[in-house]
C-alpha cells in the first residue's frame, strides 16, 4: 500500500540561524501520541484508524524523497520506495502476528543552508479497519535516502472498541 498524502508535517525545523544543535546521521523517532479515531469521525480518513505523532530527528537532513526518485533502490517496485515503514499487527491466540504493512512514502524535508540538521513532529494516519482482530500493535520506523534506518518505536497494546 502507498500512503504519501496521508502524512502530515507538524513543522520539520531546519536549525539554520539558531544555535547548531548536533544529531547523529541516523534517523531517530519517538512516538509521542496515539489516538483511535472511529469511521466516518475525521473527514480526511473516513475508516476507522490510528492517528499517531511522533518527533524525529536526522543529522544529515536527508529524509524523504524526491517524486522523481524512482530508480533504484526507490522505485516503485523496489524495498526503499517507502521510507516511514509501518507494521499493523493482530493480536490472535494471545500472540501478536504481522497483519500487514502501512508505508508510506515522505516528500524532501532537507532544509537549505548550512546546517543541514532536522527536527520536527510528523502525523501519520494508520488504516485499521482490515485489521483481524480486536487487538492491535503499531510499530514504525524511518529511512533517509543513504538508507540508514531509524530506532523502532511501537505503541502499546490497543483494543479497538469500536
Amino acid at each position: 500500500m502507498k500512503h504519501l498524502a496521508k502524512i502530515a508535517l507538524l513543522g520539520a525545523i531546519a536549525l539554520g540561524c539558531e544555535k547548531s544543535r548536533q544529531f547523529p546521521i541516523e534517523p531517530f523517532v519517538k512516538l509521542e501520541k496515539y489516538d483511535l479515531v472511529a469511521a466516518n469521525v475525521d473527514p480526511n480518513a473516513l475508516n476507522e484508524h490510528l492517528a499517531l505523532r511522533f518527533y524525529f530527528t536526522d543529522g544529515d537532513g536527508n529524509i524523504g524523497l524526491e517524486e522523481g526518485d524512482t530508480l533504484p533502490p526507490f522505485c516503485n517496485t523496489c524495498e526503499h520506495y517507502d521510507n516511514l515503514r509501518v507494521n499493523v499487527y493482530s493480536k490472535i491466540d494471545g500472540v501478536f502476528e504481522l497483519n500487514y504493512p502501512y508505508n508510506a512514502r515522505i516528500k524532501n524535508l532537507t532544509p537549505n543552508g548550512q546546517n543541514l540538521s532536522l527536527e520536527g513532529h510528523m502525523d501519520y494516519k494508520i488504516d485499521i479497519a482490515n485489521r483481524t482482530s480486536d487487538t492491535i500493535m503499531v510499530d514504525f520506523y524511518l529511512e533517509d535516502r543513504d538508507l540508514n534506518q531509524s530506532n523502532v518505536e511501537r505503541t502499546p497494546e490497543l483494543y479497538v472498541k469500536f
